[in-house]
């Protein structure tokens, strides 16, 4: 997919120290057998998750082991969204982008409302999650394991 004339030669501060966050967990994980996660808090409470940085698709659905069902692929979100842009430009070439609306695809997610504690307690789990990156307001990394 074609990024978009709009997007070119814009970058997120943010979303570049996260996705450098992601490379310095994974030679933790790799190198020195460390199992983190990265946390990033939020207004609204805290996630647990790995930034996916590998994993695109073109396509919004993913087979299951389930005859005829099907689980929701957020990874092709950049694909359609960078399709629909580039459509746009093509209608109006001289579009002003007002932001880079940099996202983060995570995954192995895990959602904590409130505040932390010795005894966490999720909210909610989920596969994976898309998340805005100016919706995070600091970052840290911890042990996967620090729920269980």
């Amino acid at each position: 997919m074609t990024i978009p004339n709009s997007l070119n030669n814009t970058y997120s501060y943010k979303e570049t120290t996260l996705i450098t966050l992601e490379s310095i967990k994974q030679v933790l994980n790799n190198k020195y057998e460390h199992d983190k996660q990265i946390l990033l808090l939020t207004s609204c409470g805290f996630i647990k998750c790995d930034i996916d940085l590998d994993t695109t698709s073109e396509a919004p659905f993913k087979e299951t082991n389930i005859k005829n069902q099907y689980k929701l692929d957020l990874t092709c979100i950049n694909n359609f969204r960078n399709a629909f842009i580039n459509k746009l430009e093509e209608e109006t070439p001289n579009i002003k982008i007002c932001d880079n609306g940099a996202i983060l695809n995570l995954k192995n997610v895990t959602i904590y409302s409130g505040a932390l504690s010795d005894t966490l307690t999720s909210t909610v789990k989920l596969d994976e999650l898309i998340i805005f990156v100016d919706q995070i307001t600091g970052f840290s990394l911890i042990p996967r394991t620090i729920d269980k």
